[in-house]
């Protein structure tokens, strides 16, 4: 057997899906020892497929590329921090891959044979046949599915019900191109041999699609629950900062009354002059908002606060503090991540008299609008409507706006983002007769 044979007949299949598997895994978090453990598991194939091979003849060889995919599925569970769920998702889609390219290269062969036949081409043309198929298909899927599904960060897939469906279509599939292979002969049903490579490609392909969907759905899933646990706790918090901001209030105002008192007993000049430093310590009380909402009172003194500490010059206009069918959880998530975004924004900048927020609350008509603006320095790429976090890990940041956006449609409103120059609007409009 030459080299050639010797490489389609034991080492073709599991380097085409072990390529195929680093293609779609290459950015999953690997477990200890993940080297020796790859190793380990390619020998495992290598051997396996060699023995295999040998054991089962045409046209069984169909139950060498099963065990071949399964001991494949199995070394990425091992090496990757991954379930094995997952790893199956992974690995279907290899094996997905790695036939979309087979057939493809089937068909060029077919479309050939009849120049081979009579001479008109060499039969070396074969190797350069394989090599290219197999690169524009892996190519185009990685452009189409892996890129895409890369950017959008490792999920898990935990749906069993569409896994099992993948599963059963791709072996359907390959089932039936090895019906073709081994059944049907190829003198005088060349055609018969491209409509079915055809349809093992468009079979193959729409399990892609599948399996990018349920990935995007994974996607947005997680999303959403991140989003959901982040007003959750912003919700507990604003119960927290009430309670507190309630009591610091309470023991400033006390202890002013008490200083006023000592003052007028204290004839020690330097006494007066730590009396009067402590009195300044406690002017907390006085800094605080007061408007005819509870909520908005809690949230404003809390950033307004922040701010100070910062150096950031917070205005306020409110010409309506009452939010109607708007939960007091609801509202504090609003305006702390509102007013969040922006102290993070600003608190970047170098010049301090950029330093400024800007909020306002309205009403036009039966409509609600609330508008913040600030400055920025940094580069901001948008994606349907909302800015791309600039964090590095994007899967738990750069929530605060979808979290806006969810609140704002949970009560019919919009969120509208609009960078200007170097300012940076946000507008949340929502309607007054809204309804839970």
């Amino acid at each position: 057997m030459d080299i050639e044979n010797w490489f389609t007949c034991y080492l073709k299949f599991p380097l085409e899906l072990v390529l195929a598997e680093a293609m779609f895994t290459y950015w999953i978090p690997k477990r200890n020892k993940w080297l020796m453990r790859l190793i380990f598991f390619l020998v495992i194939l290598l051997i396996s497929s060699f023995l295999l091979t040998q054991a089962f003849s045409d046209p069984m060889e169909m139950a060498v590329y099963i065990f071949i995919f399964l001991i494949s599925v199995l070394g990425i569970f091992a090496v990757f921090r991954y379930s094995f769920m997952d790893a199956l998702y992974r690995g279907i889609a290899a094996y997905a891959t790695q036939h979309i390219a087979n057939s493809l290269s089937s068909i060029l062969m077919y479309c050939l044979i009849p120049s081979l036949q009579k001479g008109i081409i060499s039969a070396d043309i074969n190797m350069l046949t394989y090599l290219l198929s197999y690169s524009a298909a892996y190519a185009l899927i990685y452009l189409f599915f892996v890129r895409r599904m890369h950017k959008e960060g490792l999920y898990n897939v935990n749906n069993l019900f569409f896994i099992l469906f993948l599963t059963i279509m791709l072996f359907m599939v390959v089932v039936l191109n090895y019906c073709r292979v081994y059944f049907i002969p190829w003198e005088g049903n060349i055609f018969t041999h491209i409509l079915f490579s055809c349809y093992s490609i468009i079979g193959c392909t729409f399990s892609l699609f599948v399996q990018a969907g349920l990935h995007r759905q994974s996607h947005f899933t997680q999303q959403l629950e991140i989003s959901e646990q982040l007003l959750y706790n912003q919700q507990k918090q604003y119960q927290l900062s009430q309670e507190s901001i309630s009591t610091i209030n309470l023991k400033c105002h006390d202890l002013k009354h008490q200083m006023a008192s000592l003052r007028k007993n204290l004839s020690d000049p330097s006494a007066r002059q730590i009396l009067k430093e402590i009195e300044a310590a406690v002017m907390i009380y006085d800094s605080a908002i007061h408007t005819d909402n509870a909520v908005l009172d809690v949230i404003l003194t809390e950033k307004s606060l922040l701010c100070e500490q910062h150096q950031i010059q917070l205005t306020c206009m409110i010409d309506r503090s009452d939010f109607p069918n708007v939960s007091d959880g609801d509202l504090y998530s609003i305006f702390g991540n509102l007013l969040d975004n922006a102290i993070e924004s600003v608190m970047e900048l170098p010049d301090p008299s950029q330093r400024v927020i800007g909020l306002n609350i309205t009403t036009s008509g039966n409509l609600l609008i609330i508008h913040t603006e600030n400055y920025f320095n940094h580069p901001i790429i948008m994606n349907n409507g909302l800015p791309i976090t600039t964090k590095e890990d994007k899967r738990f940041h750069g929530f605060g706006m979808r979290s806006l956006q969810l609140l704002a449609e949970r009560y019919g409103g919009t969120l509208s983002v609009k960078p200007d120059g170097n300012i940076f609007n946000v507008d949340i409009i929502i309607p007054m007769s809204s309804h839970l």
